[in-house]
């Protein structure tokens, strides 16, 4: 399909090097300086989890046995994790290093199975992009580099779509594929949701001739599927011990989420800005989808892209309903929008923006006026956050959420009525208008320590966004302006290239003070408390800073909920708040030494609750005491 874009050959080589410099470029930033501490923006959370994910997996190979952990939630919703981390504790011992190679490995192994994939559906320059977009995003790098199942996870789906995506897959194909999402749901429970959307994509999409129905290529999915899995919960059932705060944890993960949350989430989530950019790639995609229809010769992407869409678009409505549902979850949603942008992308090359206006004119009034809302949605965001940043000229606030929207609403209404009155009409500027606007904002946020922000406040200044707007509203209307042969295939070849080029430079720099100047206090802390607590009498109790035993071999038990053990612990390692109301901490322990885990900078100035003493910094100070005799 590539080599029917009429493209300079120079630069399609270029373009198919520079693939392969990002994908070593990219497996070499999860491995490189592994075992250094996290460099950050959203969680600090891997305190705790990067100890809890492994604990089963350390203590089987530390002391033969896994009953001193205390709680099984862990290794029940990642007992292939936990086995797989055995397995290199076995070659290689027990080190934060160590613990965190799965994970490195998992998304070094997706960025080239994308990368094997795409290649032959996605042009090279479609493909350069989305492929620095999965190399250098700092979400999936650094998840790439902490000992969570998110990566491995996250690898086995994709793996699983692959196989279920070709309508030429047989039954034997069809079952490997379920095979490989129940291998994604061993290694993380939270995948579970894979399942359904894949069966669902095979009970939607057209069957080949002489391939049987959908009924049989589902039947085949889940036979794959289903004997694993079944397998795995009877001997769950039989061999762990039933813990009520195992059930109670799993009602947390389908309680449904609060209004307010659902409604607020583009405004205060921090995944919502990395989200919405993988976004605006994926609505490029589908526009491309849209503009190309049926063209011959492509009947092979077809599934890739219907498949990408059924899986997001189920996907999306899902992480954003569920109570708790962490930006590592969500971020799942980010391999579909890859496919659809690469593939979509694509074939938005062939056509250019004379063909998505050609292509709506000629539409029904339903469908045209459908298309015109997708096409005005984008566009809507940043010039709704300017007309808000206007909302005290009429004695509105401009944070209030009704206003915000309201704001928004009125520009995507203005948007769609231009492009479905105009029978396309308009459509070029409203395309290139988010995709201008995203490129200066990028750069503007990534060259700054405090990036500006995206939604108006009282208080912040207007100039940058209004500058934004404006400027790439010009830029927009000279491109809608130009001549339609002026941005012919060669053109997106060089803006795509382009995007690539800026998009990766922007992501190194906010990679680069990770490597630059490596921290390395997790490990520290971690060696320390082996040597302070070795030989100390009674059990060691952990109160969230589980991961700091990865450098140790100390038998420790990790407690949930930071509540006292019935029993006193002859020690105390605790990582943020412990709930003690009766002053025990004071009467029965001692202070013996206090550490400050390193934090990104990032992560303190995106944080409006952190004080010394409160709030998320509280988490990386960890203090280690010892019983008192007697106490």
């Amino acid at each position: 399909m590539t080599d029917a874009l009429p493209e300079p050959p120079s630069t399609r080589r270029l373009a198919r090097g520079l693939a392969l410099v990002v994908v070593a470029g990219g497996i070499a930033l999860r491995f490189l300086l592994l075992g250094a501490d996290p460099y950050y923006y959203e969680w600090n959370g891997y305190i705790t989890d990067e100890g809890r994910w492994i604990a089963h997996a350390r203590a089987l190979l530390l002391f033969g046995g896994m009953g001193s952990v205390g709680s099984t939630l862990h290794l029940m919703l990642a007992p292939l994790y936990q086995a797989a981390s055995y397995a290199v504790f076995t070659l290689l011992d027990v080190s934060l290093w160590s613990a965190r190679l799965i994970s490195a490995a998992s998304g070094s192994a997706l960025l080239l199975a994308f990368w094997a994939v795409a290649r032959r559906a996605a042009s090279p320059e479609a493909l350069l992009l989305v492929l620095v977009m999965l190399a250098v995003e700092m979400d999936l790098v650094v998840l790439s580099r902490l000992a969570v199942p998110e990566m491995a996870a996250m690898a086995l789906t994709f793996g699983a779509f692959v196989l279920l995506a070709d309508e030429r897959a047989g039954r034997a194909r069809l079952a490997a594929a379920g095979l490989l999402t129940a291998a994604a749901v061993g290694v993380k429970a939270t995948a579970l949701p894979a399942a359904p959307i894949f069966a669902a994509i095979l009970l939607l999409r057209r069957p080949r001739p002489g391939q049987g129905g959908r009924v049989a290529a589902v039947g085949a999915f889940l036979a794959g599927f289903l004997a694993p899995a079944l397998a795995a919960a009877a001997a769950a059932v039989l061999l762990l011990p039933a813990s009520g705060a195992v059930v109670r944890a799993v009602r947390g993960f389908v309680a449904p989420a609060d209004l307010y949350a659902l409604v607020a989430f583009p405004f205060d989530d921090l995944f919502a800005s990395t989200l919405g950019i993988w976004g605006l790639a994926a609505w490029l995609g589908l526009l491309g989808w849209i503009a190309a229809g049926r063209v011959s010769g492509e009947e092979h992407t077809r599934p890739l892209l219907f498949g990408a869409a059924v899986w997001a678009g189920l996907f999306a409505p899902l992480m954003m309903l569920l109570d708790y549902f962490p930006s590592r979850y969500k971020l799942h949603v980010l391999i579909p929008l890859a496919v659809i942008a690469a593939v979509g992308i694509t074939r938005f090359q062939a056509v250019g923006l004379d063909g998505l206006r050609s292509r709506l004119a000629g539409l029904s009034t339903a469908p045209r006026a459908a298309a015109a809302l997708l096409v005005a949605l984008p566009a809507a965001l940043p010039a709704g956050a300017a007309l808000a940043s206007l909302a005290p000229l009429a004695g509105l606030d401009p944070e209030r959420i009704r206003v915000r929207y309201g704001a928004v609403l009125l520009a995507f209404a203005v948007g769609a009525a231009v492009v479905a009155l105009g029978r396309g009409r308009g459509s070029s500027v409203l395309v290139c208008f988010p995709v201008c606007w995203l490129s200066g904002w990028l750069i503007a946020a990534r060259l700054s320590l405090t990036p500006p922000l995206f939604w108006p406040t009282g208080s912040d200044g207007q100039a940058l966004r209004w500058l934004l707007v404006l400027g790439a509203a010009l830029a927009a209307l000279a491109i809608g302006a130009a001549r339609t042969e002026r941005w012919d295939p060669p053109a997106a070849t060089v803006a795509l290239v382009a995007a690539a080029g800026l998009y990766a430079g922007l992501g190194l720099i906010r990679l680069a003070p990770g490597y630059l100047e490596p921290h390395y206090t997790m490990r520290e802390a971690s060696r320390e408390i082996g040597a302070l607590l070795a030989g100390a009498p009674g059990r060691i109790d952990v109160y969230g800073g589980d991961a700091l035993f990865s450098e140790n071999r100390l038998p420790y038990r990790s407690l949930l909920g930071a509540r006292w053990s019935g029993s006193p612990a002859g020690a105390l390692v605790v990582a943020g708040l412990i709930k003690d109301p009766d002053g025990r901490l004071g009467r029965e322990y001692r202070l013996v030494r206090q550490y400050s885990i390193y934090t990104s900078p990032e992560y303190v100035l995106g944080e409006g609750s952190w004080t010394p003493t409160e709030g998320p910094a509280q988490r990386m100070n960890v203090r280690v005491y010892r019983r008192v005799e007697g106490g």
